[in-house]
């Protein structure tokens, strides 16, 4: 039984040492470039392996040249794959471009 024990705190251990030791990348995108006046489009904001609570003080830009129809929407992932650890936190803003 501790064996058992010691083996998942080991794995969890190593969970949390993977996401921690991988690179952290932050990106903005948009769906339509370029985007005239009127025209609706979708802005995001992704950060990949910033690790537990990412994004919690994430500035965003001044938006008031933007009419906001939609946002900030928040989604977020977390893979393990061949024991390799991955987390990604996303807010996406639909927009309206005023001029």
């Amino acid at each position: 039984m501790k064996r058992r024990v010691l083996i998942n705190v080991l794995l969890v251990m190593t969970a949390w040492y993977g996401l921690y030791a991988a690179d952290m990348t932050f990106t903005a995108s948009v769906d339509k470039n370029p985007v005239g006046v009127s025209d609706r489009f979708t802005l995001s904001f992704e950060l990949q392996n910033a690790g537990a609570g990412a994004g919690r003080n994430l500035q965003l830009p001044d938006l008031k040249d933007f009419v906001i129809l939609g946002g900030p929407n928040q989604s977020s992932s977390m893979q393990f794959i061949n024991g390799v650890v991955s987390s990604s936190v996303t807010y996406t803003y639909v927009l309206q471009a005023k001029a």
